[in-house]
């Protein structure tokens, strides 16, 4: 699905203060880029992108300082007609009376943050970069075991929402029941969060919502978290051939990243959370370098290779 933001998001949470333009604070931010004018202020305007944020600071300021008041207006009235979203300043820049009529003129927001311009640019393209991100929404539950973060997909009424609870009984954390929406902050970095409307909450088949945050404490729930590895609970199937070893590896892309996937058949008598808490810690394991199967391998490999030397020094 297609992101929306607006300016009034974008102040609200960086907590910008609006100097200008309170008529455009509805504009629709569209890209997570953000540009700070210099060959701009120069008059040079081929590669201006009209959909970014620009973003003033000291230096963008300074320079700006160094044409008459006259040149300075006409420079800001030929960036405004660009039609901006929004012109943001950094913190300790004095904003002259020239950009508040000219922005009010063109109903665009100018905004003034209490940081400085790197901070703000690393915090206002982290927010964007989140927010206008494509998302992707998954029928699952995501939880945080030792610090992996887990996916747990699977046909409905497989027991996902059980098993979650399970876990949280156990001290893991839960992401979001039933609904994750994914999106990638960067190439093999997903991010899995829950709805607004769904925060902290777990539906169980025959006992209804429960209250994760009010029933085991504020601990046991984040808004957001990574995934890490997938896991797919499935009904056993006698004639399936399961992989034993773990030397299968298995993947599932979301975006432009693979994530390890790993199958688990449910059936009476398996303890599906011990084996979802193992799994997370051999993925774990496994992102530190050591792969038990791998290692077994070896191993086997290592012995026949001596038993083979050593027959064959004694028919020498």
């Amino acid at each position: 699905m297609e992101p929306k933001l607006t300016i009034f998001e974008l102040a609200t949470h960086l907590k910008l203060q609006v100097l200008a333009g309170k008529e455009g604070l509805t504009r629709e931010i569209t890209s997570e880029m953000i540009d700070k004018p210099g060959i701009e202020l120069m008059g040079f305007f081929d590669y201006f992108s009209p959909h970014r944020i620009l973003l003033i600071g000291s230096k963008e300021n300074a320079f700006l300082k160094t044409f008459s008041i006259e040149d300075q207006i006409k420079k800001i009235n030929d960036l405004f007609k660009l039609n901006p979203p929004a012109l943001c300043f950094s913190k300790n820049v004095k904003v002259e009376p020239y950009f508040l009529t000219i922005a009010n003129s063109y109903n665009i927001p100018v905004l003034q943050s209490l940081l400085e311009s790197v901070p703000l640019t690393s915090v206002m393209y982290s927010f964007l970069h989140e927010k206008l991100s494509k998302s992707l929404v998954v029928h699952g539950v995501l939880l945080s075991i030792h610090g992996i973060g887990v996916l747990l997909i699977g046909k409905s009424g497989i027991g996902k929402s059980e098993v979650a609870l399970e876990l949280i009984k156990r001290g893991h954390i839960l992401v979001s029941d039933d609904r994750v929406d994914l999106y990638e902050l960067s190439i093999g970095n997903i991010v899995g969060k829950t709805t607004e409307l769904l925060k902290g909450l777990i539906e169980v088949r025959g006992v209804g919502i429960i209250d994760i945050v009010r029933m085991f404490g504020a601990t046991s729930y984040i808004e957001s978290g990574s995934v890490n590895l997938v896991i797919c609970l499935e009904t056993l199937q006698p004639t399936k051939v399961y992989d034993r070893m773990g030397l299968e590896e298995d993947t599932m892309v979301y975006f432009n990243t693979s994530l390890p996937k790993i199958t688990i058949p449910v059936s009476s008598g398996r303890s599906i959370a011990n084996l979802i808490e193992t799994a997370a810690l051999n993925q774990k394991l496994k992102d530190m370098g050591y792969n038990a199967a791998k290692v077994l391998m070896d191993n086997i490999e290592k012995n026949i290779l001596e038993k083979t030397n050593k027959g064959k020094k004694e028919n020498e």
